[in-house]
């Protein structure tokens, strides 16, 4: 079944829907865990899915944009501005939710424009996956990452310095004297950053139905043959630094996340029965024009978002207002009418 939807458009039957809506808690429940949702988990009840409405075997987009994609099924969900327009090339409608993506601060999408000019499909989800595939093979081809990876290791030949705390516990107390328990950093291709990538391209390989991307994710694949095939989550990557001559692959990270966030436990690590990105199309939008403004006007303005200083009473000092964006006039601050923008955006 495939679905094409947009943000609070009448609903659409659907078969299984019981079993869409249990899969879209299971998504929530666990993998609220970015900066974005973190906001909007104070606002959502921890057992309910804010992503569709489902009743009666209907579904119904809320303001949640992206897709959900499971074995047999995929639901593509696009902003409500472009409901109404007589050719809804999906596309152009993707390349627009992009463009405001790549102004976003809160949330981190790896890519930019120029990935989308040469590029074309039908369906977000293989976009998506033929960027990070793109992204992952044009990185580790042109700037190989060899770095120093932390092991512990028992030898009967010390090597790096002595674990004396591991020594007692695992050799002294068992009668192995002769295995010294060692940590050591030696500099390897089969590193912690590899062995991501290596993952997360296996679980796209296990997801996407193009030939175009399956080869990509092959020649990756065949490329890190020497590392090891270790399933990681996004907690261990979330804990990588790494130097900022490697700036590349701070974005393969965040595009590591991205895959990761979306992996629901299971008993085999390489299961990867769907793939989604939902994105509270409210603050994405409000993102981008905070992050549009002060890219293109800020010798002008001051740009402050959420900000939240300022009272509609001052004397007394009385109704604290939280402003979306409040934009502060460079030439002359010292006036008091500042210039004050709250954004509100509605399309009919």
């Amino acid at each position: 079944m495939k679905q094409m939807l947009f943000e609070y458009e009448k609903g659409v039957k659907v078969e299984n829907s019981d079993a869409l809506l249990d899969l879209l808690k299971l998504i929530w429940q666990q993998h609220n865990n970015t900066d974005l949702n973190e906001e909007l988990e104070e606002k959502t009840v921890k057992n309910h899915q804010p992503f569709l409405k489902i009743s009666s075997n209907e579904i119904k987009a809320n303001n949640y944009v992206g897709f959900i994609q499971t074995e047999n099924d995929l639901i593509e969900i696009y902003p409500k501005v472009f409901r109404n327009c007589p050719d809804k090339n999906k596309n152009d409608m993707i390349r627009h939710i992009l463009f405001w993506m790549d102004y976003c601060r809160k949330w981190k999408f790896p890519f930019n424009q120029s990935n989308l000019e040469r590029i074309s499909f039908d369906e977000f989800p293989e976009l998506i996956i033929n960027l990070i595939a793109n992204q992952f093979l044009y990185t580790i081809t042109n700037q190989p990452l060899t770095m120093y990876q932390f092991v512990e290791e028992a030898m009967q030949i010390p090597k790096g310095s002595v674990n004396f705390k591991r020594y007692v516990a695992n050799s002294m107390v068992k009668g192995n004297f002769q295995n010294i328990e060692c940590d050591y950093e030696p500099f390897l291709f089969d590193n912690k950053i590899n062995r991501a990538i290596k993952f997360c391209s296996r679980l796209l390989m296990n997801k996407t139905k193009l030939s175009e991307n399956l080869q990509i994710l092959q020649e990756i694949i065949f490329i890190l043959d020497d590392v090891d095939d270790i399933p990681c989550n996004s907690y261990e990557i979330e804990n990588i630094r790494l130097n900022s001559f490697f700036e590349e692959y701070n974005k393969i990270l965040d595009s590591c996340k991205l895959i990761l966030n979306q992996q629901l436990f299971s008993s085999n690590s390489y299961d990867f029965s769907q793939w989604c990105l939902l994105l509270p199309m409210e603050y994405i939008f409000e993102d981008f024009v905070v992050g549009f403004i002060d890219k293109n006007f800020s010798d002008i303005w001051m740009v402050e978002y959420q900000k939240s200083n300022e009272y509609l009473s001052s004397n007394p000092k009385a109704f604290n207002m939280k402003h979306d964006i409040f934009l502060t006039f460079k030439k002359d601050r010292k006036r008091k009418s500042h210039i004050l923008a709250i954004i509100i955006v509605s399309w009919k």
